[in-house]
């Protein structure tokens, strides 16, 4: 009766997994919480911050700088900076294997209080994990900058300003929003 049981909840159970993870959606913009990827600011040193975008699915993985360049120019501002330049990028993937249940026979011999040697396994499934059934990769995506104060800015072409940022990014970013 268990053994039916189990064949039943296992594979419904794996079958309601992967409908929450779908269900999941696109990448919203927002912190990182428990339950939600998100951004996590890092205060790398005086001036120096890093963003971080984590655990994102394949199909945001174009959004992921929009994402960090937002952050960037929010913490930007509420650390009184004019502007900011980018100091280094990089991708981290994750590769993670969902398995899938799979039954076997449990073998073996025993021997009897009498000293008999008795051969067992006819019919006595055993659960456990096989091949992995699904290959799931999600991403990292780390932004470095540095904060600019007025002098820094001066005859430096590369600074981004937090609010044109905000301006050229805005309508993506509040479509995004986390609700």
């Amino acid at each position: 009766m268990l053994h039916r049981r189990l064949q039943v909840m296992i594979p419904v159970f794996v079958m309601a997994l992967m409908l929450a993870a779908c269900a999941a959606g696109r990448l919203g913009y927002g912190p990182r919480t428990a339950g939600a990827p998100g951004y996590e600011d890092i205060q790398l040193g005086e001036n120096t911050w890093q963003v971080r975008i984590a655990e994102v699915w394949p199909e945001d993985w174009p959004d992921m700088e929009k994402f960090a360049l937002y952050r960037a120019a929010e913490v930007t501002e509420a650390q009184g900076g004019v502007a900011f330049q980018v100091i280094g990028a990089a991708q981290q993937l994750h590769t993670y294997h969902v398995p899938a249940p799979t039954s076997s026979m449990l073998l073996g011999t025993t021997v009897t209080p009498d000293g008999r040697i008795v051969r067992y396994g006819a019919e006595v499934p055993f659960y456990g994990f096989g091949r992995p059934a699904r290959e799931v990769v999600s991403s990292a995506y780390y932004l470095d900058y540095r904060i600019l104060g007025p002098a820094d800015v001066v005859n430096n072409p590369d600074v981004l300003r937090p609010a044109q940022v905000k301006r050229d990014l805005g309508i993506f970013i509040a479509n995004r929003q986390r609700r």
